[in-house]
This record gives structure tokens, sequence and C-alpha cells, in this order.
């Protein structure tokens, strides 16, 4: 018998090791459903602009003789918008080169919001999207479980807790010992269960260090842990550039009330307000800010 195996066999008799062990086997048989998905929605955001060029081509995509003609005014472009969709304009966003259209959105009296899509050179409303309806609307929040309501954000503090088990466990059973075999490599005579098991160390080893960055950016999204990191990151003035809301007078009133916001946002306090006849004030600071908070996001 090769020494080299011999701690290995003694690590693996031991009590310890093999609570270790359990550990780790039962936080990867709760973690891997969650990370599949995790990986299969990420994926399919990180390409959400060939996709939706894809799936959306009739409405995002101008026609080829179009894109040499002079862009309208955004005024212009956004009062196209409204003719063909009646609403209130909510946000503009350009287009990121001159293939795609003018996306305006346009809340209805409804409440919902439409994504309009205006060639920018002609006026034409191309056609429009109900933002919930969105293919990548859907996959983000898939990927955050917002798509279970707040039980999703409770959801991913456990599983995002145990993915941090799972990586510790495991560097901890992969620790070479004395070994110098089946470490960072496979062992090139290795078969049946030695080969899968040394397969599962290397490659656990170097992709554990990319999975648990991953798994740690994903708490702030979470419950407790969230909201705890949020609310040290608004005493530090962290989270938004100086001098936006941030390194200025602030009110009580938090950014929340002016409706949905990014999350490094929401609890950020609003600025105090410095009109001269601010104690006159007949409506909210949220009515105040409302045009203004889309063109954040």
């Amino acid at each position: 018998m090769s020494t080299e195996t011999v701690p290995n066999i003694a690590a693996g008799s031991s009590g310890l090791y093999r609570r270790i062990w359990r550990w780790h086997f039962f936080a990867g048989v709760i973690c891997l459903p969650f990370i599949f998905s995790l990986a299969a929605t990420g994926a399919m955001y990180l390409f959400h602009k060939q996709i939706d060029d894809i799936v959306y081509s009739s409405e995002m995509l101008r026609p080829a003789a179009a894109t040499e003609v002079q862009d309208l005014p955004p005024t212009r472009i956004i009062a196209q918008a409204l003719l063909a969709y009646p609403g209130q304009p909510k946000a503009y966003t350009a287009p990121q080169d001159r293939r795609h259209n003018v996306q305006v959105e346009v809340t209805r009296a409804d409440g919902a919001t439409l994504q309009v899509f205006v060639d920018p050179g002609t006026g034409r409303a191309a056609g429009a999207i109900d933002e919930s309806d969105r293919i990548m609307t859907i996959v983000k929040r898939a990927h955050s479980l917002a798509i279970v309501g707040d039980a999703g954000n409770v959801v991913i503090e456990i599983v995002a807790g145990w993915i941090i088990v799972l990586m510790v466990t495991g560097v901890y059973l992969w620790w070479p010992r004395g070994r110098s075999v089946g470490v960072v490599s496979i062992r090139p005579k290795a078969v049946g269960r030695i080969w899968w098991r040394d397969l599962h160390a290397v490659t656990g080893v170097f992709a554990g260090v990319v999975i648990l960055f991953l798994a740690l950016t994903g708490m702030p999204w979470s419950i407790f842990w969230g909201k705890n990191v949020n609310a040290w990151l608004n005493a530090h003035d962290l989270g938004v550039p100086n001098g936006v809301w941030s390194g200025i007078p602030k009110s009580a009133l938090p950014a929340a009330a002016l409706g949905e916001l990014p999350w490094s946002q929401q609890a950020q306090p609003l600025p105090a307000s410095a009109e001269p006849h601010a104690g006159h004030h007949g409506s909210t600071a949220a009515a105040a800010g409302k045009y203004s908070c889309d063109f954040l996001k």
C-alpha cells in the first residue's frame, strides 16, 4: 500500500471527517437544484440582448433602410409613442446602436407598464411589450426567486448559506493531508470510484471559488443578511455616487416611498427639500420626486 494514501484513509476513518462528509452531502442535495436553476436563468440573462433581438425583432430592430435617417428629438419620439399607446410617460431609453429602436415606457390607466418601441428616424411605433410579460422580466424574477414573492428572499438566504457550507466542507474534504495525487489533477491510472472522486475534488475546488463568490454576492438580496448589509451601506453613504443621494441634507422619508427602485437605493433617505417655501408644501416628497426616480434605474 502506498504511503501517500495512508493519511487519507486515516482521515476518512475519523469521526470528524465522516460528520463533515455528511454535512457536505446534505448541503449538496439541498443546493444542487437551485444551483442548476440559478445557472440556467443567469446564463439566459447574460445573453439577454441577443435573446431579445431574436424574440422581439419586429419591435426592437429597425429596417435596414431606416438606419441612415436622421433621428427625431426625444420629445417628438415620446409624443409618437403616446399617440400610438396613450398613457403617462415613465422612462426613455436611447437605443444601444443604429440598428435598434428607442424604448419608451408608458404607464397605462390600469397601472401596467408598456415598453413602446419607436423608430427614432421616422417616429413610427413598431410595437409594444407588456413589461411584466417580457421574457427577460420573467427570467430575472425566476433567477431572484421574486416570482414566488417575499418567500423567495428567504429561500435565497437559506440556499446561499448552505452553498457556503457546501464550499467550506468541500475544502476540508479536499485538503491534501500529505497526499500529492488527486489534489490538483486526476490520478493518471485512476479508475472507477477513485476517478470520480478525483474529478469531483479537483473540479470542485477550482469551481468552488467562483460558486462561493456568487453565493456571497447573492446574499444582499436576502431577508436578514441583506437588510443589515443595506443598512450598513446607507449608514456609510455607499452604494450611490457622492452628491446624488449621499453627501447632502437628508429627510426622514425612505426612497422606497417613491415606488419600485433598485435594491441599493430602497432604504436611502430622500434628499431634504431646500425650497424657500418648503413649510407650505401641500404634497409629500414622494410626489415631488416621482418624475425623476425612474430615470435613476
